[in-house]
């Protein structure tokens, strides 16, 4: 799973078929342009809260908050190591978003008493989970919840499993 994490590139993950607050994902990875060249703080205050407003709405976290958290931490490591006022903006607003998510899955963790996350974290991106492009109402396995909130806590903070160690994703 780690070396899976480690190799998800972008392109990999179908964003137009993972379900937002307010639709689809599918603008994503423009928004992560965006944040990746580290350019106006304007449009990477836009691309930022475009992601975000999308995968968390009053405490309901959605299906593509981990795969996001996995791009934030590259993002957040890349940005560490570039000293202008666009990267450490990018840096103090992934740190602030990182603690206010993990939060949120605490508090969430607590409607999965007895939910076991999927045992594979790439399972998360099979068909039976995304949207096929003719649906529009959502309709996910149990499991499959309690995995966004299990599969997030460990990619923003290591501790929660061995094998999430925050240099390596």
């Amino acid at each position: 799973m780690k070396e899976y994490i480690k190799n998800l590139r972008i392109e990999d993950i179908p964003w137009e078929r993972m379900v937002t607050a307010y639709g689809t994902a599918e603008k994503f990875p423009e928004f992560f342009g965006v944040l990746e060249k580290m350019q106006s703080i304007e449009e990477m205050d836009e691309a930022f809260y475009g992601i975000m407003e999308e995968v968390e709405h009053q405490d309901s976290l959605y299906q593509p908050l981990p795969f996001v958290m996995i791009f934030f931490k590259r993002l957040l490591k890349k940005a560490e190591n570039i000293h202008t006022p666009e990267a450490e903006w990018l840096v103090k607003e992934i740190q602030h978003t990182f603690e206010w998510i993990l939060d949120a899955c605490d508090y969430r963790v607590y409607e999965f008493p007895h939910g076991e996350p999927i045992l594979d974290f790439a399972e998360m991106l099979e068909d039976k989970y995304l949207l096929p492009n003719y649906y529009y109402e959502l309709c996910f396995e149990a499991d499959y919840e309690h995995s966004i909130v299990y599969y997030t806590k460990i990619i923003i903070d290591g501790r929660f499993n061995s094998w999430a160690v925050k240099e390596d994703i």
